[in-house]
Order: structure tokens, then C-alpha cells, then sequence
């Protein structure tokens, strides 16, 4: 395991660690301190960590800003999995990461207990639907989808049989029954 875990984590300690740690390949943070610090110092290590593939923060609240600092260090890294759990993220944060070129680069995104609504449903569902999509895994339990993007998550799974596995909540539509029903890869 070449990772690093990290709690209540102070505010300029990321930015250092993550740019002098250079084999680093996890990383995983939580209960950080103020969110307005933590992304842009995080994002700032990370473009000259080259290595690391996995991301995953916990607690921590991310706003567009935070997510546009983000996404702008994966042109630096080679990172394939991200979770980004409790983070009260919305949609326009998340909106942002999908209509980033560096989505199709990951196979495992999870976001589990966010704010996310039918939007943020709507333009995962686009990603997935995408032929240069190399999702394998997605985790969206605990958020605020409601049925429509619930379905539009459903019928994008159907188009691309690539996924292996899928956490959407406990939701069960028409849709979501055929899935089950009528594929071998869930």
C-alpha cells in the first residue's frame, strides 16, 4: 500500500506533503480544516505528484471553486479513482467535474451522501453514455436524485455495459427492475 491517510488535517500541511511525496499513490483525508484553504493547497501539491491514482476525501465541504482547483491538478496526475464523501457538494460543483475532460480517465467515482439533485443524475448519466467512458464502478447512494435521475442513471447503465458495479440507493423503477432483471453485469 503506498498511501497516505490523513485526519483533521491542517491547512497548509497538503499543499507540502502531497508535492514532497512524489510515489504517493492514495491519498485519503478527512475532517480537514476550512474548505477555502484546504482544495486550493491540496490541488497545488498535487501538480507535481504525478503518481497518485487515488483520491478520497471525507467530511469535507467542496464548492465550485474547490471542485474547479480539483479538476484543474488531474492534468498533473494519473488519478483513476475518486470519492469525494460528506462533502455537501451541489450540483454546479459536480456538473463541473462531468464536463471535465478528465472524467473519462476514471473507473471509480464515488459520492456517496452529497447534495446532489436529477442535474447532477443528468450529467452523469451523459459520461457514462460517452464511448471513451472507462467507468467501471460509481457510488451516488445517500443524495437527492429524485426519479428521473434515477432512470436517467438506469438507461445510461443499459447503454454502457461496461460498469461492474453501481450503488444508486435504494430505488426501484420500472426502469431500474428491467436492469436487474435483464443484465449480468449487476
Amino acid at each position: 500500500f503506498n498511501g497516505l491517510k490523513l485526519k483533521e488535517f491542517g491547512l497548509a500541511k497538503p499543499q507540502k506533503l502531497v508535492s514532497g511525496n512524489t510515489g504517493l499513490q492514495k491519498l485519503s483525508i478527512s475532517k480537514i480544516g476550512s474548505p477555502e484553504l484546504f482544495w486550493p493547497a491540496l490541488s497545488k501539491g498535487m501538480q507535481s505528484n504525478t503518481f497518485l491514482k487515488e483520491l478520497r476525501v471525507d467530511d469535507c465541504l467542496i464548492t465550485l471553486k474547490g471542485m474547479e482547483k480539483l479538476v484543474d491538478s488531474f492534468k498533473y496526475n494519473t488519478i483513476t479513482k475518486l470519492a469525494i464523501l460528506k462533502a455537501k457538494m451541489k450540483d454546479e460543483a459536480f456538473i463541473h467535474l462531468c464536463s471535465s475532460e478528465y472524467i473519462y480517465r476514471m473507473v471509480e467515482l464515488d459520492f456517496d451522501t452529497n447534495s446532489l439533485t436529477n442535474d447532477s443524475a443528468f450529467a452523469l448519466a451523459k459520461v457514462i453514455c460517452n464511448k471513451r467512458c472507462k467507468l467501471k464502478k460509481f457510488i451516488v447512494t445517500r443524495n437527492l436524485f429524485g426519479d428521473e435521475g434515477y432512470d436517467a442513471l438506469c438507461e445510461a447503465f443499459l447503454e454502457n455495459m461496461q460498469l461492474i458495479s453501481i450503488s444508486i440507493g435504494n430505488y426501484f423503477s420500472s426502469v431500474f427492475l428491467f436492469l436487474l432483471l435483464s443484465s449480468s453485469n449487476t
